[in-house]
């Protein structure tokens, strides 16, 4: 069954309940959580959905983790120098994987890599994946579900280079090769993994609203439509258009207001279901994704915020030559003046540092023109700007303001 047919299938299934239950009022978010629940488990047989776990877990059993099996990861990782694994007690049902790098944190935007794994490689699969990213020092952050689903295994990165080096370890693993089910239909598969980018959102919570909205309209039209792939979409290209393009309705931002109480991120939202329509292009491939996901990751920054980032990007560099030199601060401090004037002359990235994801927060940003739009206007070097800021005249701020 391909992706059309799969995705026919889970539209039909939500119509034929609409049908048999009229008194459920789609679209209102009503229906979200069990829209979520059986999107997550799409492929997976009723047996299949409960890890398997050793015997000597069984008896280990404790209230705030949600699958004794995670004892295993944690064990066969605790004494790993690239990479921690533990289960938060709030989130007992995810066992968690983070490289030592503190790179990825603060990011606004990460590389999802969905990995979904069947039961019976699910455990030595993940250690695969894991033993290869600590091994070679891939930044990222992770988790594994309790259950079997099609997103029981993400991985979370920053750099799009690594994104190719953990695909083509998963394409030349016979094993993990072995062991993948279906991902999910409505996300961009490539080599029988899915992948996404969502902020501060879940791709699969966005899907299951777009589900219900779609079943409402099919209700709301007398079922004269048979649901499909391509009505779906149809569907969804015209919110989006009238959303996020013309501004003539509001329906996406109303619907995810009712089901989450956090302030809603309309370019979040806008970013995710573009990501979903282009996505849906037979001719979409891994390049266009990687555009999707640098495009997501810019950030316009104004002055203020401009010179904000300079002054953490001293701190960050100087710490770090400071830290692995034995260098003196003031002495940490001038060479990495040094190193961001060199980036700003030749745009090379390696200049700055990947600490606290650094690196990202320059260069996917506007940070360069404007740092050098200012030290141009004010007829200033950077040795000269930071002095000024340094003791405090202040005087480029207030040129700009």
């Amino acid at each position: 069954m391909n992706n059309k047919q799969r995705i026919d299938e889970i539209l039909n299934y939500w119509t034929d309940i609409s049908k048999e239950n009229p008194n459920i009022d789609f679209g209102s978010g009503e229906i979200y959580g069990s829209i979520y629940d059986k999107l997550i488990f799409t492929g997976v047989e009723n047996n299949e959905k409960n890890l398997e776990y050793d015997a000597q877990y069984k008896q280990k059993v404790d209230p705030l983790v949600g699958n004794p099996i995670f004892y295993n990861f944690i064990d066969y990782y605790a004494n790993n120098p690239n990479i921690s694994v533990f289960c938060n007690p709030n989130w007992k049902y995810f066992c968690q994987f983070k490289t030592r790098d503190n790179q990825i944190r603060g990011a606004s935007q990460h590389i999802k890599i969905y990995v979904p794994l069947d039961a019976e490689h699910i455990e030595a699969g993940s250690k695969m994946i894991f033993d290869y990213i600590a091994q070679n020092k891939i930044c990222s952050i992770s988790k594994i579900s309790s259950q079997i689903r099609f997103d029981d295994l993400v991985i979370r990165i920053v750099e799009p280079d690594q994104l190719y080096k953990i695909i083509d370890f998963i394409d030349n693993n016979d094993y993990i090769q072995e062991g993948l089910i279906s991902p999910n239909p409505f996300a961009f598969n490539y080599h029988n993994i899915a992948l996404a980018c969502d902020g501060s959102l879940s791709y699969n919570g966005v899907i299951s609203g777009l589900i219900d909205l779609y079943t409402a309209y099919i209700q709301k039209n007398k079922y004269e439509t048979i649901p499909n792939s391509d009505d779906f979409y149809k569907y969804i290209s015209f919110l989006y258009m009238a959303e996020f393009k013309f501004g003539t309705r509001n329906t996406i931002e109303d619907y995810f207001a009712k089901i989450d109480d956090r302030i809603i991120n309309k370019n979040n939202y806008e970013q995710v279901i573009r990501l979903v329509l282009e996505s849906s292009d037979s001719m979409y491939n891994v390049n266009d994704f990687i555009r999707h996901y640098k495009d997501c990751s810019y950030r316009e920054l104004t002055l203020e915020d401009t010179i904000d980032l300079l002054g953490d990007a001293i701190y960050i560099i100087s710490e770090k030559i400071s830290r692995q030199t034995g260098r003196s601060l003031k002495d940490s401090e001038n060479l990495a003046i040094q190193q961001i004037a060199l980036y700003l002359n030749t745009n090379n990235q390696n200049c700055i540092t990947r600490d606290s994801n650094l690196r990202n927060k320059i260069h996917n940003s506007n940070f360069r023109d404007n740092l050098n739009y200012m030290l141009m206007s004010n007829e200033q070097n950077l040795w000269q700007f930071v002095r000024d800021l340094e003791v405090g005249l202040d005087n480029t701020r207030k040129m700009f303001y």
